[in-house]
C-alpha cells in the first residue's frame, strides 16, 4: 500500500481546545483550583467578541477578540503589575506592534508589513532603528550609544549584512569603516584613534584576516606588521589584534537545523527549517503503523512542541485520531536533533511550533514503497 505524507509546517504558537462542549454564549476554562483562566463568549459554534486570559494569580495576562472565529489584529498581553507587556494596534488601517518595559516605558515598536523597526533603552533613548520590507530588515540600520550618539550603522539586504559598516565614538568620530559581503566581513577595514589618525588598515576574505595589516602609533608611523592567511597570523608582533564585531540588526532568526548554518536572509531560513523537519518526518514517521490498527483514508495528526532557548525540542504534545499514531508522531518529533536557538534581537528566545501531519491510506494497494513528501509551508 502506499502512504502519502502531507507536512504543514507552520510558525506560530497552537491552543488545544478543552474539551468542553462548545455551546453559544460564554464560554470559560479554569485552572485546577477554580481560578478561571480563560473566557469568551460562542456565536454559531464559533469565537466572537472579547476573549481575556488570566495569570493563575487572577490578573489579565491577554485580551484579544474574534470577528466569526477570526482573531482580529488589535490585541494586548500584559505583565502582573497591571502594565502592557505588548500590544498590536491600528492607526489608519495600519497595524503598529510596540513592546514595553514592566515600568510602562516602550521598549520596542515595528509597524508591520513594512516600515520602520526602533528599539529603546530604559532611559527612553532611541537604541537602534532599521527599515523593513516583507519582513526583511533592509537597508540603512543604526545603533546608538544609551546616552543617546550614534555608534554604528550597517547596511543590510534581506536580513543579512551586505555593503558599508561604520562604527563611531561619542564625539563623532570615525572609529571602524568596512565592507561586508553575505553577512561576513570581506574587504578591506580601517580603524582609527578617537583624534581620527589611523590605527590599523587591512583586509578581510569571508570574515577571516588575510595579507598584511599595518597598524600605527597616535603619531602616525607605522608600528606593527602582521602578515595572516587564512584568519592564521604568520608573522607579526605581539600586538593584539581582535576580528570585528559587529552587533546584530532588528532581526529575527529561527532555530538553525544542521544543514542550514549558511542559508542568509529570514525567509530563506524559516524555509531551509521548514524543509528539514519536514524531511525528518517522512522518514522516521512509521504510516504503516494506520494499518496495524485497522485504520483507513485519511489521517490527520495536530502536533505542537517548542524549540527552547537552548536548542532543545520541548514541550511536545500531539492530538490524533488514536493514541498509538500520537505517540508515534511524539517518537518522531523527540528524535528531532538538538539545534541553535532563534535569536530576536541578540538574545535567544523560545520558538512555538505547530506541525499538523497529513497522510493517507488506501487498503486496496499492494504496493509497500513510501510515497514522497507533498510539503506546503505556511507562516507568520
Amino acid at each position: 500500500m502506499k502512504h502519502l505524507l502531507f507536512l504543514i509546517f507552520i510558525f506560530s504558537s497552537f491552543t488545544v481546545q478543552s474539551q468542553k462542549k462548545i455551546e453559544n454564549g460564554p464560554y470559560e476554562i479554569f485552572y485546577d483550583d477554580g481560578q478561571i483562566k480563560t473566557s469568551g463568549q460562542y456565536e454559531n459554534k464559533k469565537k466572537v467578541g472579547d476573549w481575556k486570559d488570566y495569570f493563575k494569580s487572577g490578573e489579565i495576562e491577554r485580551a484579544y477578540s474574534y470577528t466569526k472565529g477570526k482573531m482580529d489584529i488589535e490585541k494586548k498581553s500584559y505583565f502582573k503589575n497591571g502594565n502592557i507587556n505588548s500590544e498590536t494596534i491600528l492607526i489608519n488601517e495600519e497595524a503598529f506592534f510596540k513592546e514595553y518595559y514592566w515600568s510602562g516605558k516602550l521598549f520596542f515598536e515595528k509597524k508591520l508589513n513594512g516600515g520602520y523597526a526602533k528599539e529603546y533603552y530604559k532611559n527612553g533613548n532611541l537604541k537602534s532603528e532599521g527599515q523593513y520590507s516583507d519582513n526583511e530588515l533592509t537597508g540603512n540600520w543604526k545603533h546608538y550609544f544609551e546616552t543617546g550618539e550614534l555608534e554604528w550603522e550597517v547596511e543590510y539586504i534581506n536580513s543579512y549584512r551586505e555593503g558599508p559598516y561604520n562604527q563611531y565614538y561619542k564625539n563623532g568620530q570615525l572609529k571602524t569603516e568596512g565592507v561586508s559581503k553575505k553577512n561576513k566581513l570581506d574587504g578591506f577595514e580601517k580603524r582609527y584613534f578617537e583624534d581620527g589618525k589611523i590605527k590599523w588598515e587591512g583586509r578581510y576574505t569571508k570574515g577571516a584576516f588575510v595579507g598584511k595589516w599595518k597598524g600605527y602609533d597616535v603619531l602616525g608611523e607605522q608600528k606593527h606588521n602582521h602578515k595572516y592567511k587564512n584568519g592564521m597570523l604568520l608573522s607579526g608582533s605581539n600586538a593584539t589584534l581582535s576580528v570585528t564585531e559587529i552587533p546584530d540588526g532588528l532581526i529575527e532568526n529561527v532555530p538553525i537545523y544542521s544543514g542550514c548554518e549558511n542559508v542568509l536572509g529570514f525567509k530563506n531560513q524559516k524555509k531551509c527549517m521548514s524543509d528539514k523537519i519536514a524531511q525528518h518526518v517522512s522518514k522516521k514517521f512509521n504510516t504503516n503503523l494506520a494499518v496495524t490498527l485497522g485504520l483507513d483514508g485519511k489521517q490527520h495528526i495536530a502536533v505542537i512542541f517548542k524549540i527552547d532557548k537552548q536548542g532543545d525540542v520541548v514541550g511536545i504534545r500531539s492530538r490524533a485520531p488514536h493514541k498509538m499514531l500520537q505517540l508515534e508522531a511524539i517518537r518522531v518529533i523527540k528524535s528531532l536533533p538538538k539545534m541553535k536557538p532563534g535569536m530576536q534581537r541578540g538574545k535567544p528566545v523560545s520558538v512555538p511550533y505547530s506541525l499538523p501531519i497529513i497522510f493517507m491510506v488506501n487498503g486496496k494497494k499492494k504496493n509497500n514503497a513510501f510515497g514522497n513528501p507533498l510539503y506546503k509551508k505556511t507562516g507568520n
